[in-house]
C-alpha cells in the first residue's frame, strides 16, 4: 500500500502530533464512498497505513512488526488504548475518471455503454484501493467484456447507417488498439501488479475519454444526422 499511496492525492486533514487513541473517531469521518487514509508511526521505528473507506477499514499495512494482519490489528489496539504513536489523516483525492453527464454524446445507446464501461473500470480502481487483491483479475475482465460490447454496438450501428468505409475501417482499427490495451492491463492483473493495473488503467481511461470526445465526434455527429436520439442497433 505504500506504493499505492505515491500515486494518490492526498489532502491533509489533521496535524502531526495527533495520538491514535482517536483512530476510530477519525475513521467514522469518512463519508459515504469516501476515502481517508491514515499514517501512523511511533518512536519504535513501527509504521501502518489504513485505509478506511465509508467508515470502515478496508486495508492495512504495517512495518516494523509481525506481518500477520491480525497482529497488525492487535497492536494498533493497544496503541490505541496507551495513546502511543502519533498519527496523520488524509483524504484520498478521487484518481477515478466517472462517467459524467457532459462525456454524453446524446445519443441513449452510445451514452448507456460509455457509462457502463467507465463503470466497470471505476470497480477495479476500488477493488485496489480496498485491498481485494483476489476480485481485481475477475473486475477486469469484467470491464474487458464492456469494452468489447461498447465496441460492438458501434461497429453495428456503422453498419446499419452505412457510415463510410473507409471511416468505418480506421475506427475499427482503433478498436483492436484499445482491445490490445486492455489485455494488457488483464496480464497485469493475472501477475499481481496491481500498481502497474492502477496506472495504465488510469493512463488508458484518460486516452480513451480523450478519443471519445475527439476521434468519436464525427460518427456521433453522421449518427444525429442520420437518426438522432432514435439511433439503435
Amino acid at each position: 500500500m505504500s506504493k499505492l499511496r505515491d500515486l494518490l492525492e492526498l489532502e491533509r486533514l489533521e496535524h502531526h502530533g495527533q495520538t491514535l487513541r482517536d483512530l476510530a473517531q477519525e475513521v467514522s469521518k469518512a463519508g459515504e464512498g469516501e476515502y481517508l487514509l491514515l499514517d501512523y508511526r511511533d518512536n519504535k521505528g513501527v509504521s501502518c497505513l489504513i485505509m478506511a473507506k465509508s467508515s470502515t477499514i478496508v486495508n492495512i499495512e504495517c512495518l516494523g512488526i509481525d506481518e500477520n494482519v491480525e497482529k497488525q490489528i492487535e497492536f494498533l489496539a493497544r496503541a490505541c488504548i496507551n495513546g502511543e504513536g502519533e498519527l496523520r489523516v488524509y483524504r484520498v483525492k478521487p484518481i477515478f475518471i466517472e462517467w459524467l453527464k457532459k462525456y454524453e454524446v446524446g445519443i441513449p445507446v452510445l451514452d448507456k455503454a460509455h457509462e457502463k464501461m467507465f463503470t466497470e473500470f471505476q470497480k477495479v480502481f476500488t477493488a485496489i484501493l480496498d485491498g481485494s487483491a483476489d476480485q481485481v483479475p475477475g473486475l477486469i475482465r469484467t470491464a474487458y467484456e464492456s469494452v468489447l460490447e461498447h465496441f460492438k454496438i458501434e461497429e453495428k450501428l456503422m453498419m446499419k447507417y452505412n457510415y463510410p468505409r473507409a471511416k468505418r475501417r480506421e475506427h475499427v482499427e482503433s478498436h483492436v488498439e484499445f482491445e490490445n490495451i486492455v489485455k494488457k492491463l488483464i496480464q497485469a492483473a493475472d501477475e499481481g501488479r496491481f500498481i502497474d493495473l492502477y496506472i495504465q488503467q488510469y493512463q488508458f481511461l484518460l486516452t480513451y475519454l480523450d478519443y471519445m470526445l475527439k476521434e468519436d465526434k464525427e460518427f456521433t455527429k453522421f449518427l444525429l444526422e442520420k437518426c438522432g436520439i432514435e439511433c439503435n442497433i
